[in-house]
């Protein structure tokens, strides 16, 4: 960074103390004449001081994404208790952390988020991997938090270990846009969500956490985006359906619950924020993460077709695609293209410690889940309430 200055006059200067100029290679002084008058002690020549350091200030806006665990399955039911000790799945295992690098390579040139990462779940080979996806390809900041506490810290301050309500790097920096990605339930963003779908953790981020958002960290028109299960509801009765009955009347307004977004997380993070927060009413799909049935169900059948195999062992998939393993079938240029597309992004995945990474992050974008019946599909705008 460099600065010139042209003045077609004088230029003249009067400094009540001392006037100090430092610089790290030279100082040129240059004229029809130069005059150093020293009236009581004369001119002085000698080693220079020290040049007091100057501290580098980051001005700007704040982009920050918050990444929580996925370390426990949450569709374990009465009816599906089996599913408290199943694994979460290859393919899912990093679905919150591949939708924020899918936010951060739609975004790649233009903005350069804070990315902080839930690290409880998450293997050390897994976390290398983000670390540098986020860095290397994003030019983002990465930061691994442990607790929800630190997630409030960063944001009120811009350093996880700083419980303040407010620091000077947040007020130079303040955020623009914030995002969380991760499990949730009814009045709570479930950042570290446990067995049976309940979050009774250090990562817990309910409306005592949300309290403690300072509205000084956030520029006036900035947007809080919660891709979580249910973040714009606030009654705990609604689960699968909004309807008292399940056989009653769908039009009979008695026979519907209080959905109270009121006392929805995403209201309350709003009112804390004094900041507009989008939500979602129903569950939050992530399934499409990585990809869809049917384009694992298209590789199947060419890879089955590679092997010369009479059949493939994915029970998911239909007969759409039976026709592949005909040898006599001729490609056509469409088949043909996509499967060098498809083994174009299987070649940039790696399983790391059980689990599938993309550093492309998501293919698909999240999707609103069928459940709870009766609730809109669309992500909902929450308002700061007086």
């Amino acid at each position: 960074m460099s600065k010139e200055t042209y003045i077609e006059g004088d230029y003249i200067e009067t400094t009540g103390g001392s006037n100090l100029n430092y610089a790290k290679q030279g100082i040129e002084n240059t004229g029809s004449s130069v005059v150093q008058n020293g009236a009581q002690n004369g001119v002085t020549y000698g080693k220079n001081q020290q040049a007091p350091k100057i501290e580098k200030i980051e001005s700007g806006e704040a982009y920050i994404i918050v990444v929580g665990t996925q370390s426990h399955r949450s569709d374990a039911s009465l009816t599906k208790p089996w599913n408290l000790l199943r694994d979460v799945g290859e393919g899912s295992k990093l679905m919150f952390v591949h939708q924020a690098l899918r936010r951060m390579r739609l975004n790649k040139g233009s903005i350069k988020f804070d990315f902080l990462l839930c690290v409880r779940g998450y293997t050390e080979k897994q976390r290398s991997a983000i670390k540098s996806a986020v860095e290397n390809l994003y030019d983002g900041k990465y930061i691994e938090v442990s607790s929800a506490q630190q997630v409030i810290n960063y944001i009120n301050t811009g350093d996880k270990n700083n419980n303040a309500a407010t620091a000077k790097a947040r007020d130079e920096k303040k955020i623009k846009q914030l995002l969380f990605y991760s499990h949730g339930v009814v009045g709570e963003i479930s950042l570290g969500l446990a067995p049976a779908g309940i979050d009774i953790t250090e990562y817990s981020f309910e409306e005592s956490e949300a309290k403690k958002l300072s509205n000084q960290a956030f520029f006036s028109g900035a947007n809080i985006y919660l891709f979580s299960c249910r973040a714009g509801i606030g009654n705990p009765d609604i689960d699968r359906s909004v309807y008292i009955d399940a056989k009653g009347s769908r039009t009979d307004p008695n026979n519907r619950y209080n959905i109270l977004s009121s006392e929805s997380i995403a209201q309350k993070i709003a009112n804390a924020a004094k900041t507009t927060v989008f939500g979602y009413l129903r569950r939050t799909d992530y399934e499409k993460t990585l990809f869809t049935n049917d384009e694992l169900c298209f590789s199947d059948y060419m890879k089955a077709r590679q092997k010369q195999q009479n059949q493939v062992q994915n029970k998911r998939c239909s007969v759409t695609y039976l026709h592949l393993l005909d040898q006599n079938h001729e490609l056509t240029d469409q088949e043909k293209e996509r499967w060098r597309e498809w083994t174009n992004i299987e070649s940039n995945m790696t399983k790391i410690d059980g689990a599938w990474f993309d550093p492309d992050g998501a293919r698909h974008n999240i999707e609103a889940a069928p459940s709870p019946e009766g609730v809109p599909s669309d992500m909902k705008t929450f308002i700061p309430q007086k």
